[in-house]
């Protein structure tokens, strides 16, 4: 059988060459797999999808390039074809009757995504762009702004150059309470599908990865993860959309270190809160369910509320409480003598606002992960919180590794407190419908 290749390096043909390819080869290719440990010359681990059998995922490609490998009687790399939804590859597999899923992971600080590090285009592809090939200035990854479902279906990277510079004919720019203004591609009108998929993103289930510079030579620095502000539809080539950046307030410096000249804030009344926090965390018991006021909140009425200046208030007090959280678990590891643990403590909400937790931690006695999502307030023990769906379906997968910190009485000069509870949130927390998502039924 003849093998020829494409001008990238690519099997011409792979779908003809394996149309007689059997489910059979590809179990056996799933034997020979856990048989070498799991592990295959020239494969990586996917980061995009699983290959579900019998209950158990494998790597799409990896299986593939075995079962090809054999059906071919030449050693098929991973270089020599590509995987996703697209593909010749998955079509072979699906078509065999084999299921092929999404994975829920993100790539985090393991594989190198770390919050406000500095990034070329080539380094993001090679954590966020599995199954993508790269073209240095051209193509997805070395030229477009947007990257649609990336890492995931329904995510999306955002690469944006402030400044003026030649070709540049964007007027984006970051104000100084975290908001991102920004305008899509030139062609791109209300109707183009990726900016249906931007102005309908819910950072609690997707995620909007933000790589910003300020110079077109410069490389780019990781803003972390997006929510959807605001935008204008009445835009149209480009559409203008404002973003807020959940990392916000910037560590000291970065801004002057990369350049970043701050226009004014969008709100008025904004104001940082670095110098409202705690002094320190001190641990409370939960409230007592029977003498709390089940089922009547704790809200307040608001008037003439600035909107954007509160929601702005409520991510920094958020990120605020979760480094109180965060420091607290490493010093306990610390002080149990479990250092190795401690420097595995990670702020997954920095990389990943739709991971369902804010910060992975460890047992202390076990070593088993602790999922932790915090909620944090200036009210006292009893304020309602909100959470979301993801959530609450991430505290059902995980169970009693699933906890959620809630802080109060947050306030500068004194200590704020905190109750912890695992578990499944439905049963620890009575929960209140306050908003719906809705699709339109077809």
């Amino acid at each position: 059988m003849s093998i020829e290749f494409g001008k990238a390096g690519r099997i011409n043909r792979l779908g003809s060459l394996l149309k007689n390819l059997s489910r059979e080869e590809v179990l056996e290719a799933v034997s020979r797999f856990e048989k070498l440990g799991r592990k295959v010359d020239s494969f990586d681990e996917s980061s995009r999808y699983d290959l579900i059998i019998n209950g158990k995922a494998y790597p799409p490609k990896a299986v593939f390039g075995l079962a090809a490998s054999a059906h071919l009687n030449f050693d098929v790399k991973s270089q020599h074809f590509v995987g996703g939804e697209a593909s010749a590859s998955f079509r072979i597999l699906q078509r065999l009757g084999f299921e092929i899923k999404p994975k829920t992971y993100r790539p985090g600080r393991k594989e190198g995504l770390i919050l406000h590090g500095n990034y070329s285009r080539r380094d993001a592809w090679k954590i966020l762009g599995e199954g993508d090939t790269f073209r240095a200035g051209s193509g997805t990854w070395g030229l477009q702004g947007i990257i649609r479902d990336r890492p995931l279906p329904g995510d999306a990277v955002l690469f944006v150059t402030l400044g003026s510079y030649e070709g540049n004919q964007y007027e984006d720019a970051v104000t100084e309470d975290g908001a991102l203004i920004w305008k899509s591609q030139a062609e791109q009108t209300q109707a183009s599908p990726a900016v249906r998929q931007l102005v309908a993103h819910d950072e609690t289930r997707n995620l909007v990865c933000l790589f910003l510079r300020t110079e077109e030579s410069a490389p780019y620095t990781y803003f972390g993860p997006l929510s959807f502000r605001e935008w204008d539809p009445a835009s149209e080539k480009p559409v203008h959309i404002v973003w807020n950046i959940l990392n916000w307030p910037l560590p000291e410096g970065l801004a002057s270190k990369i350049g970043l000249a701050l226009t004014p804030a969008l709100s008025p009344t904004y104001q940082p809160i670095e110098n409202d926090i705690p002094s320190s965390l001190t641990e409370t018991a939960p409230p007592d369910r029977s003498k709390s006021k089940s089922g009547k909140g704790n809200g307040n009425a608001y008037g003439n509320t600035d909107w954007a200046e509160r929601e702005a208030r409520n991510r920094q007090l958020g990120l605020a409480g979760e480094r109180l959280v965060i420091q607290k678990e490493i010093d306990h590891l610390v002080a149990e003598g479990r250092e190795d643990l401690a420097n595995s403590v990670e702020h997954t909400a920095t990389v990943n606002s739709a991971a369902g937790y804010d910060i992975r931690s460890f047992d202390s006695q076990t070593g088993q992960e602790k999922y932790i999502e915090v909620k944090t307030t200036t009210g006292d023990l009893n304020t309602d919180f909100f959470i979301s769906s993801n959530e609450i379906s991430k505290a059902e997968e995980y169970g009693e590794s699933y906890w959620i910190y809630r802080i109060y009485d947050f306030a500068a000069g004194r200590p704020a407190r905190f109750y912890r509870v695992s578990g499944n949130v439905t049963k620890n927390f009575d929960l209140v419908p306050t908003a719906f998502r809705a699709t339109r039924k077809f």
